[in-house]
């Protein structure tokens, strides 16, 4: 295929936009192939709007991906890629994606005319051509979809492993918890019993006393050392000497002692605080919170991705449509 080498760059423009407005989206990218380098690039920088391109998206993916790889062939390291928006296409096809997704199971829909078919499989080796090189151009992007690809999976599995009854984001934004106890009044009644145990065992440790039994000589105990007068002041390094030997100096009766001290409080503690749920609760509170806030965050990064969604479509199947659709963008 021979090269437009001397084409002015105006001339070329013209043509391009007249292929755009026609909607000749195959010639277009055929033409668009065949410029020379430098006027390819004066055409992207200076006259060619990528909003029209991705506004005609999935029927301009192939002048899409003819541009990506001519530019990673031809000018990997100098073109400035950001006037692509390659976060914006990405977007979009995840959109496209799970709108091809619901017109498959969408199977009492009327039938498309010939200018609404699209070739899915087509368009996913042509996007992905595109995703291998955005991969080198902007890597960070990925890992933005992986994360949010996670999240929303996340998501998912909670809904059906809870058969949960929360069916749209409006109901999610209305409903109090994701399950029907009252965690309110609950939380009152078990913070009264705790309050009462904590009493209960403040009471116990202010009136016991707590007899520690005398020591039986002991054929394992160290005698104990005579301490020496100094009046300088100890260094840091002699200080640490100290403590360590006083470490080595502890008997097998210390050990019992404090192991017998230590023992007869939590005795005395123990009965009123073990039974407590507080804690059992505290942390049922804690995981509806944190998966709340999850479902939210899935469904904000799906609004990137689709600005007209009815608040009361429901989640689990919303959900599991881009969940294929960013699955798709990973092949």
């Amino acid at each position: 295929m021979t090269s437009l080498r001397n084409v002015p760059v105006d001339v070329a423009s013209t043509r391009i936009l007249n292929y755009l407005r026609t909607h000749n989206y195959d010639d277009c990218a055929l033409y668009m192939n065949r410029l020379n380098p430098s006027t390819f690039r004066k055409i992207l920088i200076t006259d060619l709007s990528i909003d029209t391109l991705l506004a005609q998206l999935p029927f301009s993916i192939e002048i899409i991906e003819v541009i990506y790889s001519k530019l990673f062939i031809t000018d990997p390291d100098t073109f400035p890629f950001q006037i692509l928006k390659p976060e914006r296409l990405i977007s979009k096809m995840i959109s496209i994606y799970a709108s091809l997704t619901l017109s498959i199971h969408d199977n009492a829909s009327s039938l498309k005319s010939k200018e609404q078919i699209i070739d899915d499989e087509h368009i996913l080796s042509n996007f992905a051509s595109i995703l291998r090189i955005i991969s080198y151009i902007k890597p960070i992007l990925f890992k933005r979809l992986l994360r949010q690809k996670e999240t929303i999976d996340e998501c998912i599995l909670h809904f059906e492993q809870h058969h949960s009854t929360v069916t749209n984001i409006s109901t999610l934004k209305r409903s109090a918890s994701l399950t029907h106890i009252n965690l309110k009044e609950t939380l009152c009644e078990e913070l009264e019993s705790t309050i009462a145990g904590c009493q209960q065992a403040l009471h116990k440790l202010v009136t016991k006393t707590i007899i520690i039994p005398e020591a039986s000589s002991s054929t394992h105990s160290t005698p104990a050392l005579r301490k020496k007068t100094n009046t300088m002041h100890p260094s840091t390094s002699a200080v640490s000497s100290i403590a360590t030997a006083a470490i080595i100096r502890n008997s097998l009766d210390d050990i019992q002692n404090r192991l017998y001290q230590h023992k007869a409080i939590l005795n005395l503690i123990e009965p009123y605080l073990a039974r407590s749920k507080l804690f059992t609760i505290m942390n049922n509170l804690t995981s509806k919170v944190s998966i709340d806030k999850k479902i939210l965050l899935a469904y904000s990064h799906i609004k990137t991705h689709e600005k007209q969604m009815p608040l009361s479509e429901p989640l689990l199947p919303l959900f599991k449509r881009f969940a294929f659709a960013y699955e798709r963008t990973k092949k």
